[in-house]
């Protein structure tokens, strides 16, 4: 299931789902630590959260860049070198259209202002609006 979420949201064929856990606990010796919905490895080694939020308030930025670094934190083991993070994705099934730009999905990317180039950490960030009642893969993703 979860593999077959993540080709429909990515719009690609070629993913592998090697592990999935759902409820997983990311601990956070320092802080806040994290209860994921949903966290994936395919055969590449990215990392996937995906999280399914009724309120809003639940798929902020922040916690979208919280999400993030607990993945990252996790991933790379002591003597690690920074290269080898994996790229990630931190994916929102959100009820309500939490962007409002009326789009069905948004993808965020980091990206180099000056230049308008992507700045290429292979961190990823998508919003899927569950308003989109379009008959599309997505629309129908997220329909009841």
């Amino acid at each position: 299931m979860t593999e077959m979420v993540l080709k429909i949201i990515l719009e690609r064929d070629d993913i592998n789902v090697i592990s999935a856990k759902t409820q997983f606990d990311l601990a956070n010796l320092y802080g806040k630590s994290a209860m994921l919905d949903a966290v994936a490895i395919d055969s590449a080694g990215k990392t996937f959260n995906i999280e399914v939020q009724k309120q809003s308030e639940g798929a902020a930025p922040k916690r979208a860049r919280y999400n993030s670094s607990l993945l990252d934190i996790h991933s790379l083991r002591s003597g690690g070198e920074h290269n080898d993070l994996p790229e990630t994705y931190i994916i929102f099934l959100t009820e309500k259209d939490v962007i409002g730009a009326n789009m069905p999905i948004y993808h965020i990317e980091r990206c180099v202002l000056e230049t308008n180039k992507l700045f290429g950490d292979e961190s990823h960030i998508i919003y899927v609006n569950g308003e989109n009642k379009s008959d599309t893969d997505i629309g129908k993703l997220i329909e009841p």
